[in-house]
């Protein structure tokens, strides 16, 4: 986790009351193109017991901008990224879209950070 991302991903929980304590990874990756974030869930083992985390991919080509449009995409990928795992999607079947009010959602949890 690069020191950047953590200090997003901290600041977009805030706006998450149902999921400030899970434990969720995030880091760079190269993605397709096109594809600005990705949730996956991860197989993590500490401790002796092994359990799934979800784990926030963005994209290595986010690297390269600069600030302050940079921070304003980071947080709004995030954003995104943190409402999938809100709303369960990352447990579920992928699905072909999102639902009707899922922008909104993300709309309105990036102006909480505001």
């Amino acid at each position: 986790m690069t020191k950047e991302l953590l200090e997003v991903l901290n600041a977009c929980v805030k706006a998450f009351p149902e999921i400030r304590d899970a434990p969720i990874r995030i880091g760079y990756k190269k993605l397709k193109q096109g594809t600005l974030a990705q949730t996956r869930m991860k197989k993590v083992h500490e401790k002796g017991r092994a359990f799934w985390i979800p784990v926030i991919e963005v994209s290595c080509e986010l690297r390269s901008l600069q600030e302050p449009q940079k921070t304003q995409l980071l947080k709004y990928v995030v954003t995104h990224e943190l409402v999938h795992i809100s709303r369960g999607h990352i447990m579920v079947k992928r699905s072909k879209g999102h639902e009707a009010d899922f922008e909104r959602e993300v709309s309105e949890r990036l102006s909480r950070l505001r």
